[in-house]
């Protein structure tokens, strides 16, 4: 929620949000402490949410050994996009392999998309690990991901102006935040 800082003074307030593509309904939320990240707000969530038998996705920041072995134990499976954040997990070698409870496959996705306005050809390749053996269930779970983009965060932003919003005071943020999740959820039963 970018408004709800201020700059130098006040960080702005985060939010983890648990989306069921399935059923398209945020399940939970989370706000992130101010002198931490979702690294540590994603176990808590987790912890809050029966995900026995279920695909959990998450984009690179919570790509984790300690995140993949809490859904592992909470007898879920997990596609986890990798960047940056995990050096050791070389593609072409495997290095670590071992760190992570439940991975049985590495995902290399490449998006190939045009620009109707250009005709430029745009590629880009995108990795990930999973506790999944099955490609048909492993592409399904990437596509679906994709989900919290587009009809949370992009609705969020666009409609309710949820960045723009300057909420500062107290917990007027993260209330805000619960209050148009909570609406969204209400619009997409309406449906």
């Amino acid at each position: 929620m970018c408004g709800s800082g201020y700059k130098g003074c006040k960080p702005a307030t985060h939010i983890v949000s648990a989306w069921a593509d399935e059923n398209e309904i945020i399940l939970g939320q989370i706000k992130v402490n101010e002198k931490s990240n979702e690294i540590t707000a994603i176990p808590e969530l987790l912890d809050a949410l029966l995900i026995k038998g279920r695909v959990v996705t998450i984009d690179a920041m919570g790509c984790q050994k300690s995140i993949s072995k809490k859904i592992i134990d909470k007898q879920a499976d997990y596609v986890l996009a990798v960047k940056e954040n995990q050096k050791e997990l070389d593609l072409s070698l495997v290095f670590g392999k071992d760190k992570w409870k439940g991975l049985t496959s590495i995902i290399k996705i490449e998006r190939v998309r045009e620009l109707k306005a250009t005709g430029k050809i745009e590629t880009q390749t995108s990795h990930y690990i999973s506790s999944l053996n099955q490609a048909r269930k492993i592409g399904l779970g990437i596509r679906k991901h994709w989900g919290i983009e587009n009809k949370v965060h992009w609705v969020l932003d666009v409609a309710f102006n949820e960045d723009l919003s300057r909420k500062r005071t107290g917990n007027a943020a993260e209330n805000y935040s619960t209050i148009t999740r909570i609406a969204l959820n209400l619009l997409k039963r309406q449906h």
